[in-house]
């Protein structure tokens, strides 16, 4: 296996493949980016809400603040890690829309069930039952994405697909906000369930199982992998490699940060939770949203003059979005905080989905389900689970010190490692075109 860096720049990649496709429907194509969009808003509703009303879940059970963050982060990852290969497995073989129609309507289910705990262990027996639903979905859009549309519309299609976790994580943290606030947090997950019902009978008799590597002349079946042989391609690949460290570091601080800023808000800044969700949620919605699409229409133009600069992208946009940050988690003023807040998510917002688009260029299409799997895999169990836990123990410890500003200090070491991110995804970039015309035989 090489490791020799890329050579010579090279000419755009738009001249070497030319996109193809059969005919299809511009409207059918449309409406299915907006159903996908819709099912990443739930998702991204359900995966936040224990954020959103920690504070009072934590009250109610008498638990530490580590036990939290261990219930935000490693309860997801704990079963996605198990089953999330396997299911990108049946994704790459097999009919995705129903996966994905299963998956919602599975983690529904357990959303309404976790409004029904009666203790810590079964709250998190409940947020592990969310977590089978949510580790089905992911790699089955993503898959489905590269084959409805070209290598050169995939950044924006994605970025307009990612302003459903936007949405999910804003819109759908005041609504959680609001409910719990006046309802109770059990309410707020319990009222839950129904969306999820109906979006997963939505695509079960509307959606269609587009045709596979239709954009890169037809997928090959290859002969059947193992669970190892998977993980072994995946790290043979050195930009995919050098992409997991990458993305290992950036999501565990982003999903620390999710975590606890609704915590930060309220204990330093003095929030109600109506205050705090309708505050961080408008923040996350306008940002976020704004970034996807940005972030896609930007790479999607760079990416003409190679694949090296999705990646590229990444660093630029976290190393312009960290002053911003850093002055949101040191100001007193509650306004400016997210307003800086904002200007953060708006510059970094859309560093996921330009990583996650980055895979589908550089790995067979027969291999993008299992592949984008492995390496969300890796993700949650090193990054998203270690994260929230990370830096809830850090609060616990400095609580003696610092009282309830002691998450505002322990926060402030998000901002580094986003830094080291960004170094790895440059690094990553380095073969990300040579891997690109391995990926489609050139």
């Amino acid at each position: 296996m090489t490791t020799v860096e890329d050579p010579a720049p090279v000419a755009p990649i738009a001249d070497h493949v030319a996109d193809t496709a059969p005919v299809r429907s511009r409207a059918y194509v449309v409406y299915a980016t907006f159903i996908l969009g819709l099912i990443y808003a739930l998702g991204s509703t359900d995966s936040s809400i224990m954020s959103i009303l920690l504070v009072p879940i934590q009250k109610e059970l008498k638990v530490s603040d580590l036990a939290m963050g261990t219930l935000a982060g490693a309860a997801f990852t704990a079963v996605q890690v198990i089953i999330a290969v396997p299911v990108a497995r049946l994704a790459d073989r097999s009919n995705r829309r129903n996966i994905i129609a299963i998956a919602v309507t599975v983690w529904s289910l357990f959303t309404g069930a976790c409004g029904l705990a009666t203790s810590y262990a079964t709250l998190l027996a409940a947020r592990i039952g969310v977590a089978v639903g949510e580790a089905g979905h992911g790699s089955s859009i993503l898959s489905t994405i590269g084959d409805l549309y070209p290598r050169h519309r995939r950044g924006l299609a994605y970025g307009v697909i990612s302003i459903g976790i936007s949405i999910g994580t804003g819109v759908g943290a005041s609504l959680v906000g609001w409910i719990g606030q006046h309802y109770g947090w059990r309410a707020a997950f319990q009222m839950m369930t129904v969306p999820g019902l109906v979006i997963g009978a939505i695509v079960f008799f509307t959606l269609k199982e587009p045709a596979r590597g239709a954009f890169e002349g037809g997928a090959t079946q290859d002969a059947p992998l193992s669970i190892p042989a998977v993980v072994k391609y995946v790290f043979s690949v050195p930009t995919l490699r050098r992409l997991v460290v990458a993305n290992i570091v950036m999501q565990g601080a982003t999903s620390a940060y999710l975590v606890w800023m609704p915590a930060f808000l309220v204990r330093v800044h003095h929030l109600s939770i109506v205050q705090m969700s309708a505050g961080f949620g408008l923040t996350l919605t306008l940002g976020a949203s704004t970034a996807h699409v940005l972030a896609g229409w930007i790479t999607d133009r760079m990416a003409k003059q190679g694949e090296r600069w999705r990646l590229y992208y990444c660093c630029m946009a976290l190393v312009v979005g960290l002053p911003f940050v850093v002055a949101a988690m040191l100001v007193s003023n509650t306004p400016l905080t997210f307003l800086l807040m904002f200007l953060w998510v708006l510059c970094s917002g859309g560093v996921s989905a330009s990583a996650t688009v980055a895979v589908l260029g550089v790995v067979k299409p027969q291999l993008r389900g299992r592949s984008s799997a492995v390496l969300g895999v890796c993700t949650a169990v090193v990054g998203m689970a270690l994260g929230p836990s990370l830096f809830g123990a850090i609060t616990d410890a400095l609580k003696h010190s610092y009282g309830d500003y002691a998450v505002r200090y322990s926060l402030l070491g998000v901002p580094a490692l986003w830094l080291l991110a960004g170094a790895l995804f440059v690094r990553a970039g380095r073969t990300a075109d040579r891997d690109w015309r391995i990926a489609v035989g050139g």
